[in-house]
């Protein structure tokens, strides 16, 4: 009899253990996230996963899957570790497209040179991201030589003055070249439709200054366009203005101030005991006097021998200081 009875609570036990276990899809496992379910206790319909702060389901991943009818997830649910942009340190000749903070797990950045700079590369390259790490080679930039223009009726001219024929095939990243025409021929500019004028300065007429070019003494009575001069003026004179130096812009001196011009020096008050004013209360001292304006006598005898400098010839008419 008690045999029988617990035979019987054995097969209710596995009946009832039976009926608890209904086929349903796995729990999901994950790190860096957590993963909710939606639909009833005994079957998940879905499963959801939210990600943990710095990280993402990534570029193709999915935040939300179906439980198959198979009791299997239709995808898998993860969580990357994001990338940070600016990790990239990039140069200041390197461009990067679609500026953002964030790129998610298997994105791409894309890096290209700037205007007038190339790279080895064979195209231009792309970083991807991988948990949490940008990986790619970066571009190194390097000045992009431009072709030399063939000028119709024209030739190209570098070096000091542009006094050089240039004939090489390219032009290096910053360096300038000149044009000039042909005997009875004239730049002319498509867009505007017009013709182009050379912009020349002109030196002002001063007979105490004397210009150099590229340290050079310069004769000429202009300069050409970007040339840059200094001035400098006779002894006994000084420039009008605080700075020594302008370049020719499109016909105009720059920076905005006048040009440098030499005057005589002045002196106030004049310079004394025969001194020279050589520059703007500065005089020029005769042998026994010093100080600015030359008011100061070193000696008793320097007096003398200045006076009798002075007035040599008057003294020897009177027969004075004769022995």
């Amino acid at each position: 009899m008690l045999f029988v009875v617990v035979l019987g609570l054995f097969f209710l036990s596995a009946s009832i253990t039976k009926a608890k276990q209904v086929p349903r899809c796995p729990e999901i496992m994950t790190a860096n996230g957590e993963v909710t379910y939606i639909g009833d206790r005994e079957r998940y319909s879905y499963a959801n996963i939210t990600c943990n702060e710095g990280y993402s389901v990534g570029k193709d991943g999915l935040k939300t899957v179906l439980c198959l009818q198979s009791l299997q997830w239709e995808s898998t649910l993860n969580c990357y570790k994001r990338c940070f942009q600016k990790d990239l340190r990039l140069s200041s000749r390197m461009i990067i497209h679609q500026k953002r903070k964030y790129v998610e797990h298997g994105q791409s950045v894309h890096l290209s040179c700037k205007d007038g700079y190339e790279h080895s590369l064979a195209s231009d390259p792309d970083f991807v991201c991988s948990s949490g790490k940008l990986k790619g080679t970066k571009p190194h930039c390097i000045p992009k030589p431009c072709d030399t223009p063939t000028i119709q009726n024209g030739i190209l001219r570098s070096g000091y003055l542009n006094r050089n024929i240039y004939s090489r095939a390219t032009i290096m990243s910053g360096r300038m070249v000149s044009v000039s025409c042909e005997e009875d021929f004239f730049l002319y500019d498509n867009s505007k439709n017009e013709f182009i004028k050379e912009h020349f300065c002109e030196f002002p007429d001063d007979s105490y200054a004397s210009y150099y070019v590229n340290g050079e003494k310069y004769t000429a009575n202009t300069i050409s366009h970007e040339e840059k001069v200094r001035v400098e003026c006779e002894y006994g004179t000084s420039i009008t203005v605080s700075s020594d130096v302008r370049t020719c812009w499109n016909g105009a001196w720059k920076p905005g101030e006048e040009f440098p011009v030499c005057a005589p020096a002045l002196c106030d008050g004049g310079c004394q005991n025969g001194g020279t004013c050589t520059s703007p209360n500065r005089c020029n001292c005769p042998d026994g006097f010093s100080d600015s304006h030359c008011e100061t006598g070193e000696s008793l005898c320097a007096y003398i021998s200045f006076f009798y400098l002075k007035f040599s010839s008057w003294f020897n008419k009177f027969n004075l200081f004769r022995f």
